[in-house]
C-alpha cells in the first residue's frame, strides 16, 4: 500500500465499540502494542471492519507529540511507549523515530528548537502521544 504517511501500521482489529456516530476501533499490532482510531459508523460498514480483521493504522508524523515526562497523564487514547532509535536533523524540523515495543518504529516530526530544549538523543525513552481520530484505516 502507498501513502504519504509516515507511520504505517498493520493490526488486528481487537474491539469495536459503536456509538451512535462514531466507532472507536482498537488494533493490535505486532508485539501487542494497541493503537485506538476513532472513525465514522459509515467507515465501519464501507471498509467492512469486524473483529479479527487486520487494516492498516496511518498516521502522519506531524499529529505526534512526543513527551519526555513517561508519567504524565494525557487524553490522547494512543500513549506509546518507546526508545530514540534515530533522528535525522534539518534546517527547520527533526525527524525522531521511536522504537516501540515488537520492535514497531513511530515517527514523530519536531522542530529543531524543541529537539534542542527537549535533550531528545538516541537512546532516550520517551512517549509518542496522538489522538484517536489522527488515525486513518485502510484495508487492502
Amino acid at each position: 500500500m502507498n501513502s504519504s504517511a509516515r507511520n504505517q501500521f498493520l493490526g488486528t482489529i481487537t474491539t469495536i465499540k459503536q456509538g451512535p456516530i462514531n466507532a472507536e476501533v482498537i488494533l493490535t499490532l505486532v508485539g501487542g502494542v494497541k493503537l485506538t482510531a476513532l472513525v465514522t459508523l459509515d467507515s465501519v460498514i464501507a471498509l467492512e471492519l469486524a473483529v479479527g480483521k487486520e487494516v492498516y493504522a496511518l498516521v502522519k508524523a506531524s499529529q505526534i507529540i512526543l513527551l519526555t515526562d513517561l508519567d504524565m497523564k494525557v487524553t490522547a487514547r494512543n500513549n506509546l511507549a518507546g526508545v530514540v532509535k534515530t533522528i535525522l536533523q534539518g534546517k527547520v524540523n527533526a525527524e525522531v523515530v521511536l522504537e516501540l515495543d515488537g520492535g514497531q518504529l513511530l515517527k514523530a516530526t519536531v522542530t529543531e528548537e524543541a529537539l534542542e530544549e527537549m535533550k531528545i538523543e538516541l537512546g532516550k525513552p520517551l512517549r509518542g502521544i496522538f489522538k484517536a481520530n489522527s488515525v486513518l484505516l485502510a484495508v487492502k
